[in-house]
C-alpha cells in the first residue's frame, strides 16, 4: 500500500485527499462500525449523530461512483435492521456473513460450526448465571460476553472463567478482547481482510479506491493488502501511527459529509460538461 501520510488528522488535509479521491473512477467506502461509530449507549447527541450517519450513507450510496460497505460484530440481519439503508453491503459477525446488492455470502466452515457456537453460548450462560452484570449474546456464527456492568472486583474472574471454558473446549475458537466485551468466533481461515477483498471484487469495480474507516484499538488493518487504499483510524488508542486519524464519531460524520458534498459537486460538474459536449 502506498503511504500517503503518517498520523495526520484527515479533516486537516482535505486539500491533499481531495485530488486522490477525485482521480478514482469509483470509490468503495468501508466503515467498520464497532468502535469507529457505535452508539450503543446513545444519549441525545449520539442519537443525532447516528441519524446523521444513516442520512449520509443513504446520500452517498445514491452517487453512481460510490459503493458502501458496513462491517460490525453484530449479526448481519441485526446490523441491517439498525441502519436500514438500502443499496449498501452489510457484513455481520466481522465479515463471516455478507449481503449486498446482488450478492450474499456466509463463510461455509463457520456455518458448519454454528452448533458448536450455540453449545458454547449455553455453557457460558450457565457459568455466568449468578454473575450480576454479565450478558451472553449468541449471534449465530459468534457469541459475545458483555461485562460492562460487572464490578471491578469481578472483572478478572470473568476473564479467567471465559479463558478456562475455551481452554477446556474440544473445538478451536478465536477470542477477541474489546472494551468490556469478549467476542468468540469459530477458528476459520477467513478474516476481515478476506471480507474486504471479497466485497471489493463483488462491487463490480476492480479499480475502485477503497476508503477504510476503522477504530484504532484493534491494531488491525483489513485493507492492508488493497493497493492504494486510504485508511482512516478513529481514536488514538493504537501502538503504531496510522496513515490518517479521525478523533471520534463526530469527525466521522464531518468526513462523510465532506465526501458526500465533494463527490456530489464533482459529479454535477461532470454532468454539466457532458451536456455541453452533447450540444456541440
Amino acid at each position: 500500500m502506498r503511504v500517503l501520510a503518517m498520523g495526520r488528522n484527515a479533516l486537516e488535509i482535505l486539500d491533499e485527499l481531495g485530488p486522490k479521491v477525485a482521480e478514482a473512477r469509483h470509490r468503495l467506502i468501508f466503515l467498520d462500525l464497532d468502535g469507529a461509530f457505535d452508539p450503543a449507549n446513545a444519549g441525545e447527541v449520539d442519537a443525532f449523530l447516528w441519524e446523521r450517519l444513516k442520512q449520509l450513507l443513504g446520500s452517498l450510496v445514491q452517487q453512481p461512483s460510490v459503493s458502501i460497505a458496513v462491517m460490525s460484530g453484530q449479526d448481519r440481519s441485526e446490523l441491517q435492521g439498525r441502519l436500514g439503508v438500502a443499496g449498501i453491503t452489510y457484513l455481520g459477525n466481522h465479515g463471516l456473513e455478507i449481503s449486498g446488492p446482488g450478492h450474499i455470502f456466509i463463510e461455509p466452515s463457520a456455518t458448519a460450526k454454528s452448533s458448536e457456537i450455540k453449545e458454547l453460548a449455553q455453557l457460558l450462560s450457565s457459568r455466568f448465571r449468578d454473575y450480576s452484570g454479565v450478558a451472553i449474546e449468541e449471534k449465530g456464527l459468534s457469541v459475545t460476553v458483555h461485562y460492562e456492568q460487572v464490578s471491578d472486583e469481578q472483572v478478572e474472574q470473568v476473564r479467567r472463567t471465559v479463558h478456562a471454558i475455551l481452554a477446556s473446549s474440544d473445538h478451536p475458537f478465536h477470542l477477541t478482547t474489546k472494551e468490556n466485551t469478549f467476542e468468540i468466533r469459530p477458528r476459520v481461515y477467513w478474516n476481515k481482510g478476506d471480507a474486504v477483498a471479497w466485497v471489493k471484487e463483488q462491487c463490480g469495480h476492480p479499480e475502485a479506491l477503497v476508503l477504510y474507516i476503522d477504530d484504532n484499538r484493534s491494531g488491525e488493518n483489513p485493507a492492508g493488502s488493497i493497493k492504494d487504499a486510504i485508511v482512516l483510524k478513529v481514536g488514538s488508542h493504537c501502538e503504531s501511527t496510522p496513515e490518517f486519524e479521525i478523533d471520534g464519531p463526530a469527525q466521522v460524520i464531518d468526513f462523510l459529509n465532506w465526501l458526500d458534498k465533494f463527490l456530489g459537486t464533482r459529479e454535477q460538474g461532470l454532468t454539466d460538461e457532458r451536456q455541453r459536449y452533447s450540444m456541440v
